[in-house]
Order: C-alpha cells, then structure tokens, then sequence
C-alpha cells in the first residue's frame, strides 16, 4: 500500500521505509503494551482503564 501510495503521489525526492523488528521500534512499545492489556483482559485491563478508553466501531 506505500508503495502504490508513493507512486501515485509522484515524489520527487526518494522514499526510504525501515521495517524495524518489534524491539527496534520504541514508539511502538506503549501501543503494544496497552493492546495486549485490554486483550488481556481481567486485572491487566484494570492496571490501565485510567489511562485507556474502548470503543466498538463495528456498529454503523
């Protein structure tokens, strides 16, 4: 999808895209560790309800 997305856009200058292992990529650290509390469910998802809101935007 970048790629097709890039190419369409015509850029000028290169596009350089790093797909970094899970370690190697902090930024992700918090997200993965908040998704895998809520899937966790039961006393992990209560360790971060303060800091989480659910949604389910399967409904129209």
């Amino acid at each position: 999808m970048l790629v097709e997305e890039l190419r369409r856009l015509d850029r000028p200058q290169p596009f350089r895209y790093v797909h970094l292992p899970p370690h190697g990529d902090p930024l992700l650290w918090v997200a993965d560790a908040s998704a895998w509390s809520h899937s966790a469910g039961g006393a992990w998802r209560a360790r971060i309800a303060d800091i989480t809101a659910a949604e389910d935007v399967s409904a129209p």
